[in-house]
């Protein structure tokens, strides 16, 4: 043994030191050791493994023949007797798969789906989409096969309630499938346990053994793998315990292996490129089309066996298949009512190519009435689209939010989707949800602030909660070419989508008036009123342009304010101002927009904005400070004016030019602008973006 571990020593691999050590201790406490043998290229690592800490050789050494077995695996088994001098017992099938699949039925795409399908079968189930209680009745000795089917749960105290794990939305459009296509052939996963778990089973009861020795790595995935936590499991009767030596290996780990002891897999792998052995075309392989193309060149009489064995199974598999494909990808849309203008163009087009449940989340203090109203008037196209309105009752800081969250994530999961797509990015706790119930590799995570703005409320935590958000997430859309630069350069590896916002549409106004003869010039600031805005700088503008003899203009303030005393007390001249402190109702916005010459954004600094598609949407001609992320959407005297950022002088100024040269710069300022949407901002372009970044996912 001493050897053995030194020679794991100079591997300088930890998973590999690790599992010769604790080889040891488990053998060391083991009387009767049984160790299974595939011929796959784990077990055979497997077998290195035991030989070189089995001191006392106990080690009991076993192959199971299914009957459905490569000639070149029992060639293998051969070589392994001579390579380490021991004997490897052949065991025949309690049932060889031949006979089980002829008896039971063939096995269907996993062992847990062809059980559920047996049972149903059996009970001469007729692939109904009825609610569970409903076929309980019809069939009330199936329940559990039901609750599958069903994807919920039944008990008398609880009712009805929906299952996390193990139901049928595991397969993606099964259920679907299997009722526009019964099976007309018996299905079921008998195969394994004749073929495979009896025989073992058997075989521990003759030698009375202790111990099982099996090679299984959590690596490989599959049920097999999730089935253990650890790589020892100690039986809870009397019976026999389970030892997994090569549990923790990953795939390097095994490449170290095998480069550092030599080891030679069967011909299998080295000679036909097989990546696994087992039963030959067993329809549980996702690759077994691959598979069978191999046998067939490889082993032609096996290929032939296999294809009159799993015919039915084949051909079943290969329609399911092309199901899928024909039918539209699912998505779960989570939308917070704040950003329900900024998705509904794109939910609305991407519903005609896929699926979509549109989850609406409604804060506390806004009407689910309102946005319902808003919702239902501004959609265009509602086929493939399923809407829900949740209502949060209660702050951010209260413990019942959590409820509300959870109850979020459950019927995102329940609507059984390919993606996920959340732009629940500014509410507290959300990350946490979904981080433990959704999974990360379906999840599109909208990015609205890469970096937060300076001056922004609760600006520290939004920094350390907007790096945990990106830091999780593995799939990230942004809406600038400057966010999408900022990213790429914080965070690497990730997916992301550069989608522009969709042009905010709030409807037609009621009146479109001459705004190019039209007096006084009015210059619009519009959004939530945050310290950034540097609404402060546009006040003290406009008290500058009447200091200096102006009278032809307005200042219109729209938006809500928390703090509106300390702009308040900045104001010189109140007639100069419109005043609308208070968020603007989704029906008064277009007016608003029509009404107003120019749209004025004296930011100091912003992640990007919602804000200047509204602009765009009605052709109002933009001012804007000249901070980086302005300038991929504003270029000076083209398709807008800018001015120097944080400096009231300089706004005044270009708020004078646009007054004094109104006549001559406006129609070309809108023209450009125009021209720039089209080019920028067509909803066409937006769409397509979308749909083939969803497509690769």
């Amino acid at each position: 043994m001493s050897e053995a571990f030194a020679s794991s020593l100079d591997t300088k691999n930890f998973a590999i030191i690790d599992g010769y050590a604790k080889a040891v201790s488990v053998l060391s406490r083991s009387h009767t050791p049984l160790c299974s043998i595939s011929g796959g290229s784990d077990s055979d690592i497997v077998l290195d493994v035991i030989q070189n800490v089995d001191e006392k050789k106990k080690v009991r050494y076993f192959w199971i023949d299914t009957g459905l077995e490569y000639r070149a695996t029992k060639e293998h088994l051969d070589d392994l007797e001579k390579k380490y001098g021991i004997e490897i017992e052949r065991i025949k099938a309690c049932k060889p798969i031949p006979v089980c699949c002829k008896e039971y039925g063939q096995p269907f795409l996993s062992k847990y789906v062809s059980e559920q399908i047996m049972r149903l079968q059996q009970h001469g189930f007729q692939w109904e989409d009825k609610p569970l209680p409903e076929l309980l009745e019809q069939y009330p000795n199936c329940k559990i096969a039901l609750q599958w089917w069903c994807n919920a749960y039944y008990s008398p105290e609880n009712g009805v309630v929906k299952m996390s794990r193990f139901s049928i939305g595991r397969n993606r459009w099964l259920k679907e499938f299997m009722m526009a296509n019964p099976p007309d052939f018996k299905i079921s996963n008998k195969c394994c346990e004749y073929a495979k778990k009896k025989p073992a089973k058997l075989l521990i009861q003759k030698y009375d053994a202790d111990l099982e020795i099996i090679g299984v790595r959590k690596a490989e995935g599959g049920i097999r793998s999730a089935s253990y936590k650890t790589c020892f499991s100690e039986s809870k009767s009397k019976g026999c315990n389970s030892y997994r030596p090569v549990f923790w290996y990953t795939d390097s780990d095994k490449r170290a292996y095998e480069e550092f002891y030599e080891i030679r897999h069967s011909r299998c792998y080295t000679e036909y490129g097989l990546k696994r052995t087992g039963c030959v075309g067993c329809p549980y392989n996702p690759r077994v089309t691959e598979e069978l193309e191999i046998i067939r060149k490889h082993e032609p009489k096996l290929y032939t066996a296999a294809q009159n064995i799993f015919g039915d199974s084949y051909a079943y598999t290969r329609k399911y298949r092309a199901f899928q494909k024909m039918m539209k990808k699912k998505i779960s849309w989570i939308t917070p009512d704040y950003y329900i203008d900024v998705d509904l163009p794109i939910v609305d087009r991407l519903s005609q190519i896929f699926t979509i449940k549109w989850m609406i989340v409604i804060s506390r203090n806004a009407s689910i009435i309102d946005n319902k109203k808003f919702v239902e008037h501004r959609l265009t196209h509602k086929s493939n689209l399923l809407i829900s309105f949740t209502k949060l009752e209660c702050r951010s800081v209260s413990p019942k939010i959590w409820k509300s969250y959870y109850r979020i994530v459950e019927e995102a999961k329940t609507f059984n989707p390919d993606i996920y797509y959340i732009s629940l990015y500014g509410m507290p706790h959300a990350l946490l949800f979904y981080k433990f119930f959704l999974p990360k590799d379906k999840c599109v995570a909208a990015c609205h602030n890469v970096t937060t703005p300076q001056g922004a409320k609760w600006e520290k935590i939004a920094k350390i909660y907007t790096s945990c958000w990106l830091t999780y997430f593995k799939n990230i859309q942004v809406f600038s070419k400057g966010q999408y630069n900022k990213l790429v350069s914080l965070y690497s590896g990730k997916n992301v989508l550069m989608a522009p916002l969709a042009l905010k549409d709030y409807g037609e106004p009621k009146e479109m008036p001459d705004k190019l003869h039209t007096y006084p010039i009015r210059f619009l600031f519009f959004g939530n009123i945050l310290e950034y805005k540097r609404v402060d700088l546009l006040i003290e503008a406009a008290n500058k342009l009447v200091r200096k003899g102006y009278s032809n203009f307005k200042v219109r303030i729209a938006g809500a304010c928390q703090e509106w005393e300390k702009y308040q007390d900045l104001i010189e001249h109140p007639e100069y101002f419109e005043l609308y402190i208070r968020r603007i109702p989704n029906e008064d916005v277009a007016d608003l927009f029509a009404d107003s010459h120019y749209f004025v954004m004296p930011y100091q600094d912003i992640a990007q904005s919602g804000a200047i598609t509204v602009a765009f949407r009605y052709n109002l001609p933009t001012i804007t400070s000249n901070i980086e992320q302005f300038k991929e959407f504003v270029t000076d005297n083209e398709t807008g004016l800018t001015f120097e950022s944080k400096n009231s002088d300089a706004l005044a100024t270009v708020m004078q030019y646009a007054i004094d040269h109104h006549v001559n710069i406006y129609r070309s300022l809108c023209d450009k602008q125009k021209e720039f949407v089209h080019r920028e901002f067509s909803i066409e372009s937006i769409v397509k973006k979308y749909v083939d970044y969803f497509n690769r996912l």
